[in-house]
């Protein structure tokens, strides 16, 4: 990659330091020329502000590494770094700006030529590093171990990071860090954009007056990644690296961390509570020889998802074995020892859980409500419950707020049979989510079931799915039972909008679905659609004795009168390979909501039928039984006029409809569809284009000219060929025997005029499905000349039809092309 030059500099470096006369000289180095590769003097400044330092650092000592270092010391008793740094960047001039908080932490020798590369490569960048600490172990657990300055000191003198700052990452804690390239973290000690955009935000706002600034570096890290407007980007193959130095937060013990005052002041500032960043971010950068080894092994971030996967799957014992693991790479981290604990609790051995909460507890005892519920919950299970209520007391007093707590406590209260303390606690559960939104879908889920449970409550059960689908608008869960609230709230329309939304995306267990769905359908007397839903549901459930019941009660509740009727039955002539197959499922539907008896509606392929049930395909026997139904409704593969052909008890004064095709379409389709893709005859994966000429002329012989065969009782087993006078019949039947009929390349406007002219007592819903879509293959395949003027020969009198038909269509329907 080139090095970053400009006339003009690019960026302006803010460090902060306090007392920090040992790290801050390692610090400036890795800031330093020539550490930093592939940048020169004149691309960046840095600004090294000195805050309220008991012993300054020495300007001169800060001088020595650069024209470009220039050093301030800032008289102040403020703990906070926020308005040294405020100050600095109102006076920044370089269109991008690097933050250092914390100036114990040194640099990778990439991080600026990266860094800037990054920023100039998108238009409101954010570009940050992942933070490190020196040493095995985070600070905070390591010292426990012995691990201090002194320490440090010798262990940095076991690499040569002067010469090579990469070295840095081999006395470092990625190994098993829960920081990593890939992951998202909540804080970087080293980010670099744009000054005018860091302005706009509001930089480091003053109010965090908490030592070290509490919070506002993470709160800076949030506003930037969650801002549609600023692309974050993650520097892949640099870091920074924490020096060990007393910080307030970073090297003190895990229960003396001051995180709780921390919260309660981010509280006061932001008007609600913190809650981790949920972004996306770019990868920048390249993977040094130095880091290989160390980036990819097993961090503890890695190994503890692996042992929750396990745990999601139910695999409790490969679960525990994972979490030991994790323990052994972090063994002073309390989330592991929580997440060992669940894994037993899951496992069975309450115990066990309970001592790995307690465990967690004794490393972390201050800053996390949900210890304490989840070890409140494993004392409840094992009958403690004075023990679990002091829990759940405790965890109270952590954070007042937190609706999680609230429901847990709800369900012990439940567990005791106190209903008015369970009631009360689910209401503080909303009244707390209302505010401080949870993230994690199976909270809401819980909570609404609990108030729909209630029944009188649903209110409450509505407000929480809507405030869940807020966090997870796609939840189909929470979908689902926000329509079953409108339901019971007797807002059928509602509910029926939402049940169909899911089945068009298939995000649910769909017989569900439809079963409810048919249920809104019967709130609204709607008989036929709710006959329609029931039987997709009796399709999917064949023996359900419910959905059988269901049918039957909704058909029993439409009512038929066909004797007054223009039109006392209707008879769909399917052409094969003309979207027949689609709207055979589409008249069945129709059938189902007029109330016709699935035994007077005969539609192969579905009812019951196998596709190759056809009249033309049934042997004498079959067919007398088919002559002793009834029948007001035929879609099948049966030529004009089949109660003729076929002697059919039924389909009095039928009205006849059928769909034609442009005929070098349809041949197409149909070779491809049964021949190349199913293989009939033996011509699977034979192109047309690649047969020879006698090949070819039998199988398009096969099959052209059928839809003139279709719309008359034409019949090929007789030896006969079609000729003028079955052409001329074909045109008769279709312009005075069928009162409307569809052309396959005008669908749209076809089945709109058929549902203006179709009877009334046969009621289709408008929606015509598409079951049949076509295989990309004969959409791919050019035809040869060849083929086309042997299916022009022998497809003469289709030709001819489709040439009629398409005029006649236009004559009626004022129809024009595309």
């Amino acid at each position: 990659m080139k090095p970053v030059h400009s006339k003009q500099k690019l960026l302006t470096v803010i460090v902060v330091f306090y007392n920090a006369q040992r790290e801050a000289p390692r610090t400036l180095h890795t800031l330093s020329i020539p550490y930093q590769e592939g940048v020169t003097e004149t691309d960046y400044d840095v600004i090294v502000l000195d805050n309220g330092s008991q012993r300054p650092l020495d300007e001169e000592i800060v001088k020595k590494f650069g024209s470009q270092f220039h050093y301030q010391y800032i008289d102040t008793k403020s703990h906070s770094p926020c308005g040294a740094i405020t100050d600095a960047l109102e006076k920044v001039k370089t269109p991008y700006v690097m933050c250092m908080i914390d100036g114990a932490h040194m640099l990778s020798p990439g991080v600026l030529k990266h860094g800037l590369t990054a920023a100039q490569s998108f238009d409101d960048p954010f570009v940050y590093t992942i933070p490190l600490h020196l040493g095995e172990q985070m600070q905070n657990d390591n010292m426990m171990n012995g691990y201090d300055q002194e320490a440090e000191d010798k262990l940095l003198r076991t690499v040569k990071w002067r010469k090579n700052g990469y070295a840095l990452f081999a006395v470092s804690n990625i190994a098993v860090s829960m920081n990593s390239f890939f992951g998202r973290i909540t804080e970087s000690n080293c980010f670099i954009c744009k000054t005018e955009t860091l302005k706009k935000k509001g930089g480091f706002d003053i109010r965090f007056s908490s030592p070290g600034g509490g919070m506002v570096n993470l709160d800076i890290f949030k506003n930037m990644v969650e801002d549609k407007e600023v692309q974050p980007v993650v520097l892949i193959g640099e870091a920074s690296f924490h020096q060990f130095h007393g910080g307030i937060s970073t090297n003190v013990p895990r229960k003396e961390h001051p995180l709780v005052q921390y919260r309660i002041e981010y509280k006061s500032i932001r008007g609600k509570k913190y809650h981790r960043p949920a972004y996306t971010s770019y990868y920048f950068g390249h993977i040094p020889d130095e880091c290989k080894n160390q980036a990819f092994k097993p961090t503890a971030k890695v190994v503890l998802e692996l042992g929750r996967k396990f745990l999601n799957d139910g695999k409790t014992a490969e679960a525990i074995a994972v979490m030991e693991r994790a323990k052994e790479l972090q063994p002073y981290t309390p989330g592991i020892f929580m997440n060992a604990g669940d894994a037993w609790e899951k496992h069975g051995n309450l115990k066990e859980a309970e001592e790995h909460f307690r465990q967690a507890l004794a490393i972390n005892p201050i800053t996390s409500a949900s210890y304490y519920v989840r070890l409140a919950n494993v004392l409840l299970e094992q009958g403690k419950e004075k023990a679990a209520f002091e829990n759940y007391k405790q965890a109270l007093e952590i954070d007042r707020e937190d609706p999680k707590t609230y429901l847990s406590i709800a369900r012990a209260y439940q567990k005791l049979e106190q209903e008015d303390k369970f009631k009360n606690n689910l209401k503080q559960a909303l009244r707390h989510v209302e505010v401080y939104p949870v993230y994690n879908p199976g909270f809401y889920m819980a909570l609404g079931r609990f108030f729909f449970g209630l029944k009188k409550n649903n209110k409450e059960a509505l407000r929480t799915f809507e405030l869940g689908i807020i966090q997870y608008p796609n939840d189909a869960r929470m979908l689902f039972w926000k329509a079953r609230v409108y339901m019971r709230m007797a807002k059928s329309l509602e509910a029926e909008q939402i049940f169909k939304n899911l089945l068009a995306d298939n995000k649910f267990h769909t017989s569900r679905i439809l079963r409810n769905l048919g249920t809104v359908y019967k709130q609204q007397k709607k008989w036929g659609d709710a006959a329609v839903t029931m039987y997709k549901a009796l399709e999917i459930e064949k023996d359900n004795a419910h959905f059988k019941e269901q049918f039957k009660e909704c058909q029993a509740n439409i009512g038929t009168d066909l004797s007054k009727e223009k039109y006392q039955s209707f008879i769909f002539t399917h052409i094969p390979k003309s979207g027949g197959m689609s709207f055979r499922r589409h008249t069945l539907e129709a059938a189902i909501r007029s109330g016709i008896k699935l035994g007077n509606a005969r539609i192969p392929g579905s009812n019951g039928l196998r596709a190759d049930q056809n009249l033309i395909q049934l042997n004498e026997v079959d067919l007398r039984t088919v002559r002793q139904q009834k029948l007001t409704i035929l879609a099948d593969h049966s030529s004009y006029d089949p109660v003729k052909t076929y002697q059919l008890n039924g389909l009095e004064n039928p009205f006849f409809y059928t769909i034609l095709r442009e005929p070098f379409s349809r041949i197409k389709s149909y070779y491809y569809y049964f021949y190349y893709r199913n293989g009939l005859e033996g011509l699977k994966g034979i192109h047309l284009n690649d047969m020879e000429d006698d090949q070819l002329d039998w199988i398009l012989g096969v099959f052209s000219n059928w839809q003139v065969a279709y719309l008359t009782d034409f019949n090929r087993d007789q030896g006969i060929k079609i000729n003028e006078e079955v052409f001329r019949q074909a045109c008769h039947n279709l312009e005075h025997h069928y009162p409307c009929f569809g052309i396959f390349e005008h669908m749209n406007r076809s089945m709109e005029i058929f549902y203006q002219e179709v009877p009334g007592w046969l009621k289709y819903d408008n929606i015509l499905p598409q079951i049949n879509r076509n295989t990309p293959i004969k959409n791919q395949v050019q035809l040869s000349e060849r083929v086309v003027e042997r299916i022009k020969k022998l497809n003469t009198w289709d030709i001819a039809l489709y040439d009629f038909a398409l005029k006649l269509f236009r004559k009626r329907y004022a129809v024009k092309e595309n």
